[in-house]
């Protein structure tokens, strides 16, 4: 995971727990100790924040994820995972629109 100014990056491994992208997430933050903001929207949980840097709509940049490279195109609670899946969250200019 990148900040927004993309110099640091937080790898958690063996996160296996976890049944879905947002539930991996929270397992990361309780690790790291960094705060995770999220609202829960009709299509699912919408990350907000991650460790202090906010989704900026006026500059169309967001947390977003990608599960084996490939953007997600759900809500990260929608998004089941298993054993070997890596997810990635990435402080980015909005691929969703």
């Amino acid at each position: 995971m990148a900040n927004s100014s993309g110099t640091t990056t937080w790898t958690f491994r063996n996160l296996t727990s976890s049944s879905n992208c947002y539930e991996q997430l929270m397992a990361a933050a309780k690790i790291g100790g960094f705060p995770v903001g999220a609202e829960n929207q009709t299509m699912g949980i919408i990350v907000t924040d991650i460790a202090g840097d906010y989704n900026l709509e006026h500059e169309n940049r967001a947390w977003q994820y990608f599960v084996d490279d490939v953007y997600a195109n759900k809500a990260c609670n929608k998004f089941a995972i298993t054993d070997g899946d890596v997810v990635v969250w990435r402080y980015i200019t909005n691929q969703a629109t």
